[in-house]
């Protein structure tokens, strides 16, 4: 990732043969919650405002100031590329000219400028100087809109920065879920979102008294007050996504608490504002025991039963530790929710992210560290401590890149696990000293993070790549599988081509010949069901009515089916089978 600052302050000279613009020009394509008070300037916020314009010319100029340092992201031609960022830096309250895009010739280009932190400083925008040109024409809106209302993780908190240190400079809404999916979608967005923020006054703020303001941060009054309904915007979301709970789970919240805040936010305020819109509730699981992800589905039901049928929920798996969520892992909720809105608002399937660092039950992606969307951390790859991600095809075992752990540093990778499923984990090693040395953990992680069972190995390292293996059986109460990658104090261990894969799941006995199998059996809130003909099964209860369809060779989320006995049909093979929820 490559961040440009260039602050001009008041140095460039006067541009001539070009165009002065307004704030308030109607050929501007703004997009969230924008105070325009004054003739003279516009006022924002909340982060992931953007302001977008279609011009021809040699170079655009902007003014700008804030309350405080703000931090926006430059995208010249739709060069969006998250490893080649221009973010410029707004440094306090001085009026500042900064150059946003130049070119060697004049020629006719697009120019978008994003928020990227939160609302605790408010930008003032007061125009653009275009040289040798000026605005062809307005960029134009899509009609798919969708709003996202939420915390620190819908804000993007620590976004750029994997050991989650940092702030605002390293925070940002674009390359965030809330952006993914809407740009997934063809879709524009507005986006509240604050860290601390909650669903209840047990949170550090409650969002429900604070979600209708221009700017979160100030008082209630008339001037503060977002127009529902008379907005430059013209806003009316297809779909809100409310994804609060976690702060009021921290504050001492109770389950109770949290599904009536989720509900009176749903019944007595989204829906006064959005009467059609589609309100879906999404949650994070495996990150806390008894988290708020784990009855997100009740009180979606319990809004069915009494009369709010335009209504979901999604689960995002948060199998990383307690960290909030960095761009590849926003990516991998991104292809989750946006297929979950794709089906709900009958829109074409999305084109899934591959910047997405999700993998498939019981393995590992980039295990020979080729991608690394954040500078020297390769992507998927969680770092405490000293690593180091080294660019020498001629050193590498495995494509160009080698991960180097230095002084305890380590490297972990988390993954879904298959309860009963052999892991086998390989790789190749070396040392930067035959003295030095390392380890290969496996732990097996519950629902609140908590290592219930682990294995490790500590290898031969020497100066010359050399071949390991590790393999351990993933033990019952399973969430999430870590595969960490270590130095000892006072060592450099090298690691390339690391590689993970379940086998065959020892707790079930079944015949080769059987395309159906599932684990565990019983199950309580994670069921896996392994077919080799189909990728969509059937459930049934026990009366034969349909309790949901699911994916195969993927974990599905079953917390949300009353206990008893069901059926899984395979309409392929005809084959049933059946299992017992807990």
């Amino acid at each position: 990732m490559r961040i440009l600052i260039s602050l001009l302050f008041l140095l460039i000279p006067l541009l001539t043969l070009g165009q002065q613009v307004s704030p308030s020009d109607t050929s501007i394509l703004y997009t969230g919650r924008i105070d325009f008070r004054t003739v003279d300037e516009a006022i924002y916020s909340l982060n992931g405002v953007s302001t977008k314009i279609h011009f021809e010319g040699k170079s655009v100029i902007g003014q700008f100031s804030a309350t405080q340092n703000s931090y926006l992201y430059v995208i010249v031609d739709g060069n969006d590329n998250p490893e080649d960022r221009k973010v410029i830096e707004i440094r306090g309250t001085a009026k500042q000219t900064i150059e946003l895009a130049s070119f060697d010739r004049v020629g006719e280009h697009t120019l978008e400028i994003i928020k990227l932190d939160e609302s605790g400083s408010k930008v003032s925008f007061y125009g653009l100087d275009i040289e040798e040109g000026g605005l062809i024409s307005k960029p134009e809106r899509p009609t798919l809109q969708l709003e996202f209302i939420g915390d620190s993780n819908t804000a993007g908190w620590n976004a750029w920065n994997a050991y989650d240190n940092g702030g605002s400079e390293v925070s940002g809404a674009y390359h965030t879920f809330p952006g993914m999916v809407s740009r997934m979608l063809g879709a524009e967005y507005s986006l509240i979102g604050a860290s601390g923020s909650g669903i209840t006054d047990k949170a550090s703020w409650n969002c429900r008294r604070v979600w209708d303001r221009l700017h979160l941060t100030e008082t209630t009054g008339p001037d503060n007050i977002w127009d529902f309904e008379n907005n430059y915007w013209g806003f009316n979301p297809s779909a809100v996504i409310v994804n609060l709970g976690a702060n009021d789970y921290y504050g001492g919240a109770s389950k109770e608490e949290i599904k009536n805040g989720w509900k009176s936010f749903i019944l007595d305020q989204l829906r006064q504002k959005y009467p059609d819109a589609h309100i879906v509730l999404a949650n994070s699981y495996g990150w806390a025991i008894n988290e708020p992800a784990d009855y997100v589905n009740e009180a979606i039901e319990e809004l069915k039963i009494s009369g709010e049928t335009n209504v979901s929920f999604i689960r995002f798996p948060w199998l990383w530790g307690q960290q909030h969520a960095v761009v590849n892992e926003h990516a991998g909720f991104a292809n989750l929710l946006a297929q979950h809105l794709s089906e709900v608002l009958d829109l074409e399937e999305p084109t899934p992210l591959p910047l997405s660092s999700f993998s498939e039950a019981g393995s590992i992606k980039n295990g020979s560290f080729e991608t690394s969307t954040l500078s020297s951390i390769p992507d998927g790859w969680r770092p405490q401590g000293r690593i180091e991600l080294i660019i020498n095809p001629g050193e590498a075992f495995e494509g160009d890149r080698y991960l180097a752990c230095t002084n305890g540093g380590l490297a972990s990778f988390s993954s879904s696990p298959i309860i009963g499923g052999q892991l086998v984990v390989s790789g190749h090693i070396k040392a930067l000293r035959d003295s030095h040395s390392g380890y290969i953990k496996l732990l097996f992680k519950n629902q609140g993070q908590a290592t219930i069972s682990s294995k490790q190995i500590e290898p031969d390292f020497t100066e010359n790549w050399s071949e390991f293996s590790l393999s351990a059986t993933v033990p019952q109460g399973t969430w999430s599988v870590w595969l960490v990658l270590e130095s000892e104090e006072g060592s450099t261990v090298h690691f390339d081509d690391i590689q993970m894969s379940s086998g065959e799941v020892l707790s079930i006995d079944q015949p080769e010949k059987d395309s159906l199998k599932l684990f565990p059996n019983p199950a309580q809130n994670q069921l896996f069901i392994q077919s080799k003909v189909n990728k969509q099964v059937y459930i049934y209860n026990i009366n034969g009515e349909e309790a949901m369809r699911a994916k195969t060779n993927s974990p599905i989320d079953i917390s949300h089916l009353p206990p008893g006995l069901y059926l899984i049909t395979d309409p392929k093979s005809n084959i049933t089978k059946r299992f017992i929820k807990n």
